[in-house]
């Protein structure tokens, strides 16, 4: 799965690098034809203010040629009768290759000598000529605003870096960021703009690009996250699932085998024949029963627990009676553990209308809880029972280890057990906490943890009377 999503990361790597260099090749070509277009707006209005002058029947008119038997360009210059020209004309050969290949990006031409030219005409005297340092100067500052004024016109804030120099034929290998260039024939000077700091303007272009890569790969890693924690939650709830089997058998085998015992007792200790014993040894068996009952009906509600519990029977119930009779059914167990239980009823008598079971479930589950947490050596749990204002109070206090605030807000949650390690000295599953929270929230009561680490933990419940 990781392994899909590294190379889904390489193709969209892979894909943003070629439309970031598609990008750049657009812009370079954008920017050179704006440039040629410069190049051709200063041809052309030079050729036009030579041509359509007055007196630009008698001008020069200059005619490109090329030798067939020779790689150069001749150009022939028709000059005016009144020029010292042999024979009406002059002819000049450049060193020019026919099998150069131009591209759009780049052109030739010969606005020096139009430039020369035209001053000749204004001078009246070929002889007056202007330099040729001085006519690179005017071509390069007339080239470069036009060029600006290009730029502007397209929308492109692009910055850029003008080159002029002398084209010795010798040009370097490296013009990965030239635009345009143009290369003046009779002065050899050329001239070149290269894109500098583009990045900016190309990741702009670029933008819907990124920004559904962006998306895509969003959407894929939750996608694979989510799968992730799907399968790490399963595995989560299989160990779960394993360890619940295996502590509700234990659960579930403790009240069998304390009925078994008492059973047992009167059957082979003579006990039916002594009415104490026989009272006991049968509230014993029927105190085990209920907690068997409540057991099983514990697992059908929090195995339910998402959907709505099963209509409630509200009936009148002496709330100490119950409590002090869920004591009871824990003497064995509180017996063999050392543990003391102490009911302390402030207000007497206690009556609340509610469903036996879900009142005794909430009352179980907490002491059970308490017994389970508390401290081994000389355990001590107190259930305070109260009234106030319309409200019956149900407190369980124990002398155990107590709870870190950390794990405070996840007690009342289902399956869930404060981490100890490797080392398993409580028996339990996690459902008593959950089912107690659900009871009281289906009551309209409120429950309320306070706990301390080596304080112990107090268990408050409220409900409507």
């Amino acid at each position: 799965m990781w392994l899909s999503l590294f190379f889904l990361c390489v193709f969209l790597g892979v894909y943003l690098k070629k439309s970031y260099q598609a990008e750049k090749e657009a812009l370079q070509k954008e920017v050179g034809y704006l440039f040629i277009n410069a190049v051709k707006n200063i041809e052309g209005g030079l050729l036009n203010r030579l041509v359509f002058r007055p007196d630009s029947t008698d001008h020069i008119i200059v005619r490109h040629l090329f030798d067939s038997n020779d790689s150069t360009q001749t150009l022939d210059f028709i000059g005016k009768s009144s020029m010292p020209l042999p024979e009406g004309k002059t002819r000049i050969k450049i060193a020019v290759s026919k099998e150069k290949q131009v591209s759009l990006q780049e052109t030739e031409g010969m606005i020096s000598m139009i430039v020369q030219m035209d001053q000749d005409s204004l001078s009246g005297d070929s002889l007056v000529r202007i330099r040729p340092m001085e006519a690179s100067s005017k071509i390069a500052t007339e080239l470069r605003n036009r060029f600006e004024l290009n730029l502007q016109a397209a929308g492109l804030p692009v910055k850029y870096t003008f080159t002029q120099f002398r084209d010795t034929g010798n040009l370097q290998d490296d013009k990965k960021d030239i635009a345009g260039s143009y290369f003046d024939i009779a002065s050899g000077e050329r001239y070149e703009v290269a894109l500098s700091q583009y990045r900016g303007l190309v990741l702009k272009k670029m933008a819907p690009e990124i920004i559904l890569a962006g998306l895509l790969l969003l959407c894929l890693g939750l996608a694979f996250y989510s799968m992730a924690r799907t399968i790490k939650r399963e595995k989560q709830l299989l160990a779960i699932k394993s360890d619940f089997i295996q502590n509700m058998t234990h659960e579930l085998k403790t009240p069998i085998s304390t009925v078994g015992v008492a059973l047992e007792a009167l059957q082979d200790f003579d006990a039916i024949q002594d009415s104490r014993k026989r009272e006991e040894y049968l509230n014993i068996s029927k105190n085990e029963l209920n907690r068997l009952s409540l057991l099983v009906d514990r697992v059908l509600s929090v195995s339910g627990i998402d959907k709505a519990l099963p209509p409630a029977h509200p009936e009148r119930i002496d709330l100490a009676a119950l409590v002090n009779s869920i004591a009871d059914s824990f003497r064995v167990q509180t017996e063999k553990q050392n543990i003391t239980i102490d009911v302390h009823i402030k207000d007497d008598p206690l009556v609340l209308h509610a469903d036996r079971q879900w009142v005794a479930g909430i009352v179980y589950n907490l002491m059970d809880n308490a017994i389970k947490y508390g401290n081994k050596d000389g355990g001590r749990v107190d259930v305070f029972l109260t009234r106030e204002a319309g409200q019956i109070g149900i407190r369980v206090k124990d002398n155990g280890p107590g709870i870190g605030r950390e794990y405070q807000s996840r007690v009342f949650d289902r399956f869930y057990r404060i981490p100890q390690g490797n080392v398993h000295t409580v028996k339990g599953h996690g459902l008593g906490l959950a089912y107690v929270r659900r009871v009281v929230k289906e009551m309209g009561g409120k429950i309320n943890l306070e706990s301390e680490a080596g304080k112990g933990a107090v268990f408050t419940v409220s409900l409507p009377s």
